[in-house]
Parts: structure tokens; C-alpha cells; sequence
């Protein structure tokens, strides 16, 4: 088949590969990667700080994260994806245009696609609107019907858009280490400091059940609601001697966190349309304990790769090994796992890693991107 000249299109809050958080720009740099690997040429459009085998184009040198913006202030990626479009157009020789959605203001880039008379398909990072209040996303996703959708998770599709397929995530199997049986004793939360993400239930069960837990937290001052939760409700709680806490961490410390550690905790407080940090846990061998939110059944085996917990006596997803709802399903599903003979937990911790290499490697994601791309190009 020929080789492709994709345009990438990410936004600019964080630079392609992330330095630091960003599950989304991690996949962004992987896919653009493996592309470049196989021939394709890849034109990315993000800040100027990032870095890509393929050719980097930019209005913005720098990422606009951690430089005190709010995440309403929507004409700078108005700027830049103005700039990206233009760019396509002018340059005339893209075969497909490959939009990211994470982002409300990533919506500017989706209008600007629908626009456009080249074949475009967007990944969507994060859940779909279909709350009333989000009411405005649903109705220019209604709108923007022209282009093609890829959904990360089945569960993510809760809008009845033009998909194409979809595609999880991918991680670099190779950079992640991985051991039968870790050198310490402690739990790991790994992700922004927000409600949503369950830090609360994290360190009210290490305080109960007397365990060790290691926080990995960026802290998101560019809302305000998030930087007073975090200021308010949790930073005096992670002043305690039994938890660690570290607000960014380099991705060398980050895997040795991940392969070191009893068991990943995700008590997720909303639809996580997939949750990439479950196959960095699961790659190093580290079991995952999550609630059934989101995509957390597709992604975790339960009793095989870890535990599933049901959020509620209200909210039952499925029959799982805990029969514990809440707060008390995830305390019983950490201390099985503490408890478990040495040769079930070394199997365990191998069924992750071996979970991961079946289902969840860059070049199954590569590889069904571009089986995408052509037939995109076919159909048209």
C-alpha cells in the first residue's frame, strides 16, 4: 500500500511526548512514532517543545500548562488550531487529518475538521457529553458529522456518532520493567489531584487497613474548583507518615513506582473513557484494584489481573469476586491481595504482564490506526 501523509493534530497544554502528566499526549507520541516507523510521513501539530521523529509544526513554542492559564481561556488554542488548519490547507498534500479530543477547547479543532474537505477521523480521550449541561458539546457533535470517530473504550460510546473503530491504547512494552514479586510493601494512587480521580478513597484506605501508600499527584491549579479541592480537602491529609507523596515524577521513577508497589488503586468517580495508567500498572506486573466505572471491566481481568469492585448496593455493573460494594469492597479486595500465597500473587502479577503484551502494545494500536487510515481513504 502506499505510504500516508497524516496530519496529526494534538492540542498545545502539554507538549508530544508529555513531561510529566498526560495520558493523552503519551499515545499522541507513540502513534505518531510507529507511523514514522513504518513509512508513513507524519506532520505534528502542537507546541514547539515537543518532540517527534516526524516533522514538527508550531505557532506556540512552549506548552501552556503550568504557566498560570486557565483552561477557559480558549483563544490561544483558537490560535493555534487556526494556524493548524491553515497550515493543511496551504501545504495541500495531506492524505488524512487525525484529530485529538481531550479537551473542551479541542473542540475548536473538531469544528475546524468539519470544514475541511480532507478525510479526518478524531480519537476521543475522554467521555462523550450527554449530561444537560453539557448540551452545547452534544449539538456540535451532532453537527460535526462529517468526519470519522475512533472511540478509545465501548463504553466511552455514548453519543451515536460515524464510528469507525475502536482502538485502545498502547503502551511501549519494552521501556516497562517488570518483576514477580516487588521489594516493598505499599499501594499506589497515580494521577491528577481531582474529585473524580479517588485520592480521598486511597488515603482513607491506607489509614484504615495500616498500609503504605505512595501518591503520584499533579495538582491542577489551572481550574480553580480542582486547586481549592486539592488546597482544602486533601493536601493536610497527605502530611502523614504513612503516605509518600511526589507531584511529578520522571517516567525512570515513575516505572520503578509502578513495578515496586503491592497493587495499583483507581477508585474512579466517573466514566474513565479508558485510563492509561492501568497498562503502565499492569505492564510492570503490578495487580490493579478499580470500581467498575467507565472502561474498567474491559481493561482489568478480574481475579486474574486484579479486583473489580462494584461503586454501590445502588450500582452494580457485574457479578465480581467482591462482593463488597464502595469503600469496603476496594479495603477487601487490597487486603486479598496482601494475603495471597506467594505463588498466586507471582502468578497474578504475571497474568499482567502478560495481558498487557496480548492486548495493549503501541504496535497493535500503529497497526490499527493505519488499517483505519486506508480504509477512511477507501470509503471515500
Amino acid at each position: 500500500m502506499d505510504k500516508l501523509k497524516i496530519a496529526q493534530v494534538a492540542n498545545i497544554w502539554q507538549s508530544v511526548p508529555p513531561k510529566g502528566y498526560g495520558g493523552t499526549e503519551r499515545v499522541i507520541y507513540e502513534l505518531c512514532q510507529g507511523l514514522s516507523k513504518k513509512g508513513h510521513q507524519v506532520t505534528l501539530f502542537a507546541s514547539g517543545d515537543s518532540k517527534i521523529d516526524g516533522h514538527l509544526s508550531f505557532i506556540f513554542k512552549e506548552k501552556l500548562l503550568d504557566k498560570n492559564i486557565s483552561w477557559s481561556h480558549y483563544l490561544y488554542p483558537l490560535l493555534h488550531f487556526t494556524f493548524a488548519y491553515e497550515e493543511i490547507k496551504k501545504t495541500g498534500d495531506f492524505d488524512i487529518i487525525h484529530g485529538h479530543y481531550s479537551l473542551a477547547s479541542d473542540l475548536i479543532s473538531l469544528s475546524f475538521a468539519h470544514l475541511n474537505e480532507l478525510p479526518t477521523l478524531f480519537t476521543a480521550h475522554c467521555p462523550l457529553a450527554i449530561d444537560q449541561k453539557y448540551n452545547d458539546r452534544k449539538k456540535l457533535f451532532e453537527y460535526c458529522n462529517r468526519v470519522y470517530y475512533v472511540s478509545i473504550s465501548n463504553k466511552q460510546r455514548t453519543l451515536p456518532l460515524k464510528y469507525i473503530a475502536n482502538i485502545y491504547h498502547g503502551i511501549n512494552i519494552q521501556q516497562s520493567p517488570f518483576t514477580d514479586w516487588p521489594t516493598d510493601e505499599y499501594i499506589l494512587w497515580l494521577g491528577r489531584i481531582v474529585p473524580e480521580k479517588g485520592i480521598d478513597y486511597a488515603i482513607n484506605l491506607a489509614t484504615q487497613l495500616k498500609k503504605k501508600l505512595m501518591v503520584v499527584g499533579r495538582v491542577d491549579r489551572e481550574n480553580e474548583a480542582s486547586y481549592q479541592y486539592f488546597q482544602t480537602k486533601i493536601k493536610n491529609q497527605l502530611d502523614n507518615p504513612q503516605i509518600t507523596y511526589f507531584e511529578t515524577v520522571d517516567t525512570e521513577k515513575r516505572n520503578k513506582l509502578l513495578l515496586q508497589s503491592k497493587c495499583f488503586l483507581f477508585p474512579i468517580q466517573w466514566e474513565e473513557p479508558f485510563g492509561l495508567v492501568m497498562i503502565e500498572a499492569m505492564a510492570c506486573a503490578t495487580p490493579v484494584v478499580a470500581f467498575a466505572r467507565g472502561s474498567v471491566p474491559e481493561i482489568v481481568k478480574d481475579g486474574e489481573t486484579g479486583f473489580i469492585v462494584n461503586p454501590s448496593d445502588e450500582d452494580i455493573r457485574g457479578n465480581w469476586i467482591i462482593k463488597k460494594t464502595g469503600f469496603d469492597g476496594l479495603c477487601e479486595a487490597v487486603e486479598r491481595i496482601y494475603s495471597m500465597p506467594k505463588d498466586r500473587y507471582i502468578q497474578m502479577r504475571k497474568n499482567c504482564r502478560a495481558h498487557v503484551e496480548k492486548h495493549f502494545t503501541i504496535d497493535r494500536m500503529v497497526n490499527e490506526y493505519e488499517k483505519v487510515y486506508y480504509k477512511i481513504l477507501n470509503t471515500k
